[in-house]
């Protein structure tokens, strides 16, 4: 069994992303380090380990399952029990696995049924991405992993939803999660280029400031800015760029953070 690669570089990189999807608040990670771990004795490895740094506080097992399999439930429990005989830890544990969507889970399966005390919560959570709310997508690190099974029509609506949360969150946590954003895309549509994944997005990946739309909402502005070459210039420049970017679709607080303006600039110059 191996967790997802893009799953894994999440969990990696913004392990919240993980407490968030199981309701728990995100500085929950604070208390974990999450790694792949390898039993020597076995010559096997799980790839998806939060450890807790104090003993009251139980291990999660995750494993991300994009396909279907019978087996699985056999090999999971396995390698947890395994796991828990060989390490030195006396924790409690949890096991958490991740489904794009209910229809790949087997445990309604004949040989699963024997382990059904097993598969209850707390003991072990099934989650179905394309089953969580819009107030659990709303969270930077739900909003991310629900991007990777969202119907197309709903990407860009989740996306900028994700963007939005996670600069109220400062510019560090909004970079990783720009990156991050940008690799979910990049695997969902591989057969795109990055020009082609802006243009379907209509926003951008690395860095706002070069997306399409700020450049051809922005570019009338810019110009009367250098033109006056005054402060109002370009402040009138930026108001200016405010209904072509609402025309595309952008909120308030995207717009404002977009043109360095307050949230009452951009309100009272909407359309």
């Amino acid at each position: 069994m191996k967790t997802d690669g893009l799953f894994y570089t999440l969990f990696q990189k913004l392990p919240s992303a993980f407490f968030e999807t199981l309701g728990l608040p995100s500085q929950t990670a604070d208390l974990y380090t999450f790694d792949s771990i390898e039993v020597k004795q076995l010559s096997f490895r799980i790839d998806g380990v939060f450890l807790p740094q104090s003993s009251d506080l139980p291990i999660y097992f995750v494993e991300v399952q994009f396909q279907h399999d019978a087996a699985f439930y056999a090999r999971f429990f396995s390698e947890i029990f395994m796991y828990l005989d060989k390490a030195p830890l006396t924790n409690d544990w949890r096991g958490v696995v991740l489904y794009p969507r209910r229809g790949l889970d087997p445990a309604e399966e004949p040989q699963n049924t024997r382990y059904r005390e097993l598969l209850q919560p707390p003991r072990v959570q099934r989650l179905y991405l394309n089953e969580l709310g819009d107030a659990a997508r709303t969270l930077p690190g739900v909003g991310l992993m629900c991007l990777a099974v969202e119907p197309e029509e709903e990407v860009t609506r989740y996306a900028r939803i994700v963007l939005a949360q996670a600069w109220e969150q400062g510019e560090a946590y909004y970079e990783q999660v720009l990156e991050l954003v940008e690799k979910t895309l990049v695997q969902r549509y591989p057969e795109l280029s990055r020009e082609e994944l802006l243009t379907m997005m209509d926003i951008q990946l690395a860095n706002w400031k070069e997306s399409r739309v700020f450049r051809e909402g922005l570019a009338e502005g810019k110009q009367e800015g250098k033109q006056e070459g005054k402060l109002e210039g370009k402040l009138e420049g930026k108001l200016e760029a405010i209904p072509a970017l609402v025309e595309r679709g952008f909120t308030v607080v995207e717009i404002a953070q977009i043109l360095g303006l307050s949230v009452a600039q951009v309100q009272a110059a909407q359309p």
